[in-house]
């Protein structure tokens, strides 16, 4: 009898790599490594998980040849890292910062949004909505003062819900004037309550929306006004210019103008080619004005109508013999 068995299998194999032999992304995730990685790209990875001293032995361990590749590795493919800016040269004029991206984790607290800019501190506001209107806050780097502005925003709400009927129509004039005043009545009541005063530039601001989806698949929103006397003033004003261009001429040619429309309306059921048209050109004559009057750049602007001439031509193609009609479309609108 043998004392053991020489063709007994091993308890587990390692599997030979052939030539032909491919691992997936994950399966090489599995093992620590990653494909399409560098030299330096590994190194980076590793010193950014190891402790401040182990960092500071591994560095001093490498060449100064090394240090340098790294160091321009980081510059050319690590741009954005905190406290490092990309090196500009002289007369260059400095890009301008895109909008901050909200962070994913949250602030935690419901109401309440972080933001974080290209490697900058976390920033954080609070917002409620008022439908149409939206309360929200100056960002602020302070979690606890976010936290006491969302108290106020909150208590403003529950004054305008016990008065606003949340299903009403914005369809006539005399309708959007009494729901501004009820909100305007909270606002200010609250603020009174708290001895907080309305003629003062205060941290709280607010914006309007007027539903715009049938004609450009999205709902338009107001430029962002002071929580004040002037503000609101200003704000109503524009949300009437914005609501009037667009739904005024329905209400004019139809008496049964429900006032809202979803993106699941028919344009075609609404307005013929050239009434579409008459009213895209009319709402960018008043988007244009009203954006400029609340301070706005003209290349601000510019841009803003840009991006809403490419959503009001897609739009356009949803209605029938809408494929047809779009180089004539993408044409109008660009003139």
């Amino acid at each position: 009898m043998r004392l053991f068995d020489r063709k007994r299998r091993r308890s587990f194999a390692i599997p030979k790599e052939g030539p032909k032999t491919q691992r997936s992304s994950r399966q090489l995730a599995g093992f620590g490594l990653r494909r399409s990685r560098c030299f330096e790209a590994r190194v980076w990875h590793l010193l950014q998980r190891a402790q401040p001293g182990t960092r500071k032995q591994l560095l001093q361990r490498c060449s100064e040849t090394q240090r340098l590749d790294l160091e321009r590795w980081v510059l050319t493919r690590k741009p954005l890292l905190p406290g490092c800016r990309v090196p500009q040269a002289l007369g260059q004029a400095r890009p301008r910062r895109g909008p901050a991206s909200v962070v994913a984790a949250g602030a935690g607290a419901p109401y309440v949004c972080s933001h974080r800019s290209n490697g900058g501190p976390v920033r954080y506001d609070a917002r409620v909505s008022c439908w149409p209107f939206l309360l929200f806050t100056k960002m602020t780097l302070h979690l606890p003062t976010a936290l006491s502005q969302l108290e106020v925003l909150g208590a403003v709400q529950r004054r305008w819900q016990r008065d606003m009927c949340q299903k009403q129509d914005f369809a006539s004039r005399e309708v959007r004037e009494i729901s501004f005043k009820r909100f305007n009545d909270a606002v200010a009541l609250e603020f009174e309550a708290r001895e907080m005063d309305l003629t003062l530039d205060s941290a709280y601001r607010f914006q309007a929306f007027v539903p715009a989806n049938f004609l450009l698949g999205r709902r338009l929103g107001t430029p962002h006004f002071v929580v004040s006397e002037e503000g609101l003033q200003k704000g109503y004003e524009a949300w009437q210019s914005l609501y009037c261009s667009i739904h005024s001429a329905y209400a004019l040619e139809h008496d049964s103008f429900c006032g809202r429309r979803n993106r699941f309306t028919s344009i075609a059921n609404t307005y013929s080619a050239e009434g579409l048209q008459e009213v895209w050109q009319k709402l960018r004559a008043t988007y244009s004005a009203v954006f400029k009057k609340a301070g706005q750049s003209g290349k601000r602007v510019e841009a803003q109508l840009t991006w809403l001439q490419r959503c009001f031509s897609m739009r356009s193609q949803m209605q029938p013999g809408g494929r047809a009609q779009a180089g004539f479309v993408i044409n109008f609108c660009t003139s």
